[in-house]
């Protein structure tokens, strides 16, 4: 069996508190309606919803009184209560069938609903039952905190960002729960967006240590003054790679922090080969400004051929297919951006 991650809720959001079951699943609906009209989310669905009814209660006194059978009273009910076919239509264009709506729409229509003449008068239905308003059998329900409740379950479009799209979701949320009843409390579970920023953060870290442990290495074989020089390439590449990225409108993901991480080595490899070799035309004579001029161009090619290389191993990623292409692709841009 074939399981899609992608139609999991990212978010959940609960409605509960000491108000009447219609008003909390009016108030749930009106939200789905709104937050489904975010870019981001590609559903929203309510568990604990039941389907409102009708509910007709008979009077079996009643209904002797005016010699009236259960099989009338629902075969009344059954004929009025359909779609009526009137004829096709021919506009010269094309024929398409006529229907006359004969379907309830509201509890009047059903007591008004004629069943019997009895004597000089008709008997409608409201005279033999009472009808109330109430909800189906519940198939499934939710509780919160021991009280009855509602939730949303939001699951985002394939490729949207899930931290954007639940602050979003939140914003929505906050800004209509406003003018809920004061008894209605709003609760966020199973947030995805935190574990995805811990993670974030976990990466970060990971790379600005990286960055450290690769400065140390550089400081100990190199010495300090070569080792500021290599480090200027780290952080100004960073920094032109990700407006890049971001022009090209690419979020900073996982798979791009751990792209950052791989780009740490190449970036230093080519500022080391460049600055050993200008420090050895210092060491020959020639003063700083044209031994690191000759270096660059002398080392230009050599740093060009060997960062290809590496790059085209990578760059088979962008061609992946299905979802996990759609991941992996950030890995070799990430690279070759930077």
């Amino acid at each position: 069996h074939e399981v899609n991650v992608g139609l999991f809720p990212v978010l959940v959001i609960t409605l509960a508190g000491d108000v009447s079951e219609r008003t909390l699943l009016m108030i749930a609906r009106n939200l789905q309606h709104e937050l489904e009209m975010l870019p981001g989310v590609l559903e929203a669905d309510i568990a604990g919803d039941r389907e409102e009814l009708l509910e007709v209660l008979v009077d079996p006194l009643r209904l002797e009184s005016y010699n009236i059978s259960h099989k009338e009273l629902v075969s009344a009910v059954t004929r009025n209560n359909q779609l009526i076919g009137a004829g096709p239509m021919d506009t010269g264009k094309g024929r398409f069938p006529l229907k006359v709506p004969g379907l309830f729409e509201t509890a009047k229509d059903i007591l008004d609903l004629p069943i019997k003449v009895f004597g000089d008068g008709v008997i409608i239905l409201r005279d033999v039952t009472t009808v109330r308003r109430t909800f189906k059998d519940a198939d499934s329900f939710a509780r919160i905190n021991s009280r009855h409740g509602v939730t949303l379950e939001i699951k985002k479009r394939l490729g949207e960002n899930v931290i954007e799209t639940i602050d979003q979701v939140r914003h929505v949320v906050n800004s209509r729960s406003k003018g809920w009843p004061a008894g209605v409390q709003v609760n966020f579970i199973q947030d995805e967006s935190k574990d995805i920023r811990r993670m974030l953060e976990d990466l970060q870290n990971n790379v600005l240590s990286a960055i450290l442990l690769v400065m140390i290495v550089v400081v100990a074989a190199l010495g300090l003054h070569t080792a500021g020089l290599v480090g200027l390439a780290i952080p100004s590449s960073f920094l032109l790679a990700i407006l890049v990225l971001n022009s090209m409108g690419l979020t900073v993901n996982i798979v791009v922090l751990f792209a950052l991480i791989l780009a740490v080595g190449m970036l230093v490899d080519g500022a080391i080969v460049v600055t050993e070799f200008a420090d050895r035309k210092l060491a020959e004579g020639l003063p700083r400004r044209e031994a690191y001029i000759l270096a660059a161009q002398r080392m230009a090619w050599p740093i060009i051929a060997s960062t290809a290389t590496t790059l085209a191993a990578f760059m088979p990623l962008v061609f992946w297919p299905g979802v996990v292409g759609e991941f992996m692709k950030f890995l070799p841009i990430t690279l070759v951006v930077t």
